[in-house]
C-alpha cells in the first residue's frame, strides 16, 4: 500500500475508488478468505464495470455466472479483473484456484453478494463524508488520512463478518440429494 507522499495523496485518500482498489489488495495481502475474496470481487461495481465495460447487460454477469459454466467463467472474470481494475499480481495458479473456490462455494458467494454491496454502498457514503469535510476545509489532511485510515479498517473486519445462517447453511452433496 502505497503511502502518501507531501502534496500528493495516496490512492486511498484521492477517491472512492482507490479507496476500494487498495481496500481489495489489503484483503487479497492479509485475510486471505477466498470464499470472501471472490464475493467481494464480483460484489464490486467498480471492479465489474471496468472488467465488463458495459459489454453484457445489467443482470447479465450473473446469469453467466451462475450457469453451469460458471467456474470457467468466474476464472475468467477474475483474470479480467485482477489483471485489470484491480492490479493484484496473482499467479495463474492463485487465479485457478479462486475459480475452484467459486466451483465448490458459488452459493454461498451469490448469498454474501448482496451483502458486500450494501455494505460498499455505506462505505461509500461515509468515504465521501470524510473527503468532503476534508474538501470544505473543516479537517486537515492528516485528520483525513487517520479517518480513512480507520474507516479501511472497519471495512476489512466487516468483509470478515460471517452473515447469519451462511455458516450452517453449508450442506454436503449428500444432504443435498437426501432432502429431494
Amino acid at each position: 500500500m502505497s503511502e502518501p507522499t507531501p502534496g500528493k495523496p495516496g490512492p486511498k485518500y484521492a477517491s472512492y475508488d482507490g479507496f476500494l482498489k487498495t481496500a481489495i489488495e489489503t484483503y487479497w495481502a492479509q485475510r486471505k478468505n477466498q470464499v470472501h475474496f471472490v464475493a467481494l470481487l464480483l460484489a464490486s461495481r467498480e471492479a465489474w464495470e471496468v472488467a465488463w465495460g458495459g459489454v453484457t447487460a445489467p443482470g447479465t454477469g450473473k446469469k453467466v455466472l451462475t450457469g453451469a459454466a460458471g467456474a470457467t467463467a468466474v476464472v475468467v472474470a477474475l483474470r479480467l479483473l485482477v489483471g485489470g481494475p484491480i492490479g493484484l499480481v496473482l499467479t495463474g495458479v492463485s487465479i485457478a484456484s479462486l475459480g475452484a473456490v467459486y466451483a465448490r462455494n458459488h452459493r454461498r458467494i451469490w448469498a454474501q453478494q448482496e451483502r458486500y454491496r450494501k455494505l460498499l454502498g455505506e462505505y461509500r457514503v461515509k468515504y465521501e463524508q470524510i473527503r468532503g469535510n476534508w474538501i470544505e476545509g473543516r479537517i486537515e489532511e492528516h485528520q483525513r488520512d487517520l479517518m480513512i485510515d480507520g474507516l479501511m479498517n472497519r471495512l476489512l473486519d466487516d468483509i470478515d463478518e460471517e452473515p447469519a445462517g451462511l455458516e450452517g447453511d453449508k450442506k454436503t452433496s449428500r444432504e443435498e440429494r437426501d432432502e429431494r
